[in-house]
């Protein structure tokens, strides 16, 4: 899909915006749509260069006041997900990821009421309420994990974002524990890069962190590539295992690109093997 139809098409749905909830609907669908036209393309920078536009529609509907968590959430996934595979100016992947918690978190209390405010309780409050939640609200627990992620990435530095990461692994502990496959796995892989983090020896669980990743890429048949990069990236890397870390990002190379909500991913991370293939000869 080429820059300016998308253009177009955000321009046209912004533009009926007084059609009330007639609108609301034509917008779901065309997120919807757009959502599926990015994530089956198989160029990065057209995808990268059109974000934007879509990023404002989605925008022009989470700020009504009455807009759902189903387009929050919506809202919260795309900021997060552009601001970590396209964007690379720090300052700037800290605003937009700020965005998307914010949308999160509106999202997911909209989608599920004991989740409000989750983001400021303390561990040991945060821990049991999600721990009570079923599979009707994986779709919010979805939401509040990734925003949260995403927005914890870019502040990695911060004392306060290291604070919040046994918030998010609880989250995705959850979810695993309720549907291991679902979001396609998502999280078995987040779980594998924190998992992998830290040597044994500082408190990491490595090998829990390879149990995940093996996960991820059995529930996708092997079609999930990113799964393979992060694998080799963390879990690898951190044990200094070249001969499992080279394996995995060949595998990645000589893999078919395109699966099905997998193809703009899977370039991702064909690119990212090449880079790790190459850092690796200094790295071992």
């Amino acid at each position: 899909m080429t820059f300016i139809r998308l253009t177009t098409i955000a321009v046209l749905v912004v533009l009926t915006s007084a059609c009330g909830g007639i609108v609301r609907k034509v917008q779901n669908g065309v997120a919807e749509q757009l959502t599926q036209s990015a994530l089956n393309h198989d160029d990065p920078e057209t995808v990268g260069a059109a974000l934007p536009a879509y990023l404002l529609l989605l925008d022009a509907s989470a700020n009504n006041p009455d807009a759902d968590g189903a387009s929050l959430c919506s809202a919260a996934k795309l900021y997060g997900t552009y601001a970590g595979a396209f964007v690379s100016d720090a300052a700037r992947q800290q605003r937009l990821t700020a965005r998307a918690m914010r949308y999160g978190v509106r999202g997911t209390c909209a989608l599920e009421k004991t989740l409000c405010s989750a983001n400021m309780r303390n561990f040991e409050e945060l821990k049991p309420i999600v721990n009570n939640l079923g599979t009707d609200e994986l779709p919010a627990l979805s939401c509040l994990g990734s925003a949260w992620a995403s927005d914890v990435q870019a502040r990695a530095d911060q004392p306060d974002a290291q604070a919040d990461a046994p918030k998010i692994r609880v989250i995705y502990e959850r979810i695993a524990a309720l549907n291991p496959t679902y979001g396609n796995g998502e999280a078995q892989m987040v779980l594998g890069v924190m998992n992998s983090l830290l040597p044994p020896a500082l408190g990491g669980k490595p090998e829990i962190g390879a149990a995940h990743f093996n996960k991820a890429i059995e529930i996708s048949e092997g079609k999930n590539l990113m799964a393979k990069v992060l694998y080799a990236q963390f879990y690898a890397r951190l044990i200094f295992d070249q001969e499992l870390h080279d394996k995995l990002l060949n595998e990645v190379l000589a893999a078919p690109l395109e699966a099905k909500d997998l193809t703009l991913s899977n370039q991702i991370a064909k690119t990212r093997a090449q880079a790790l293939l190459a850092s690796g000869k200094d790295y071992f």
